[in-house]
């Protein structure tokens, strides 16, 4: 799998490098902001495979969250609310892999403990995200299903209401046909002459 190797200008003090799939630098210049964001090169990593669309765009989901403000997700704004642009941007970038010579590996280099322990509480933050991610759509189809099943009793009890005045409705209808038919059949009384 092929990453991008990114520079992110967080704040003038703060510039972070990250390795990304390429599919994945959007989602961070919408993010910092397009001036923010810079591609210094690429690595290969043949260990990887492209990711599945639909998982990925789960972790890009969590990951990135959204706009404050904002019920859509930036990996939504980008690449769809269903994420069918994200599955067409990872097929690219394995197709642009295969196109270009690989990039050769880079020598093998320390990580300094700071920078250890600094991935260390963001990949923890990031399986709390992910957790927390997973708790709010659970809780959401709850919601959807407690509606629904509100709905469908609310149209239930009016289906009844209806069905019962349809029923009001026939029998008084039935009471005056009986009446009119009771007030035609009998005979006609022949006046009383002095």
């Amino acid at each position: 799998m092929r990453f991008a190797k990114v520079r992110v200008a967080r704040s003038e003090a703060f510039v972070q490098t990250v390795t990304v799939g390429a599919w994945e630098v959007p989602l961070l210049r919408a993010v910092h902001g397009e001036g923010t964001v810079q591609i210094i090169g690429e690595q290969d990593d043949k260990r990887r495979e492209y990711p599945d669309a639909a998982t990925e765009f789960e972790r890009l989901s969590t990951k990135y969250g959204s706009p404050e403000g904002s019920t859509t997700s930036y990996a939504q704004a980008i690449y769809g609310h269903d994420g069918a642009g994200l599955a067409k941007a990872i097929a690219e970038a394995a197709e642009d892999e295969k196109n270009r010579a690989p990039v050769p590996v880079p020598a093998a280099q320390i990580v300094d403990p700071a920078v250890r322990g600094y991935l260390a509480a963001e990949a923890k933050q990031l399986e709390q995200d992910r957790e927390a991610f997973r708790r709010e759509r659970a809780q959401a189809q709850q919601d959807i299903e407690a509606q629904f099943a509100a709905e469908r009793e609310k149209l239930a009890a009016e289906r009844a209401a209806l069905e019962a005045e349809k029923q009001r409705v026939e029998a008084e209808r039935n009471e005056v046909a009986a009446l009119l038919d009771a007030a035609t059949a009998a005979p006609v009384a022949e006046p009383i002459s002095e």
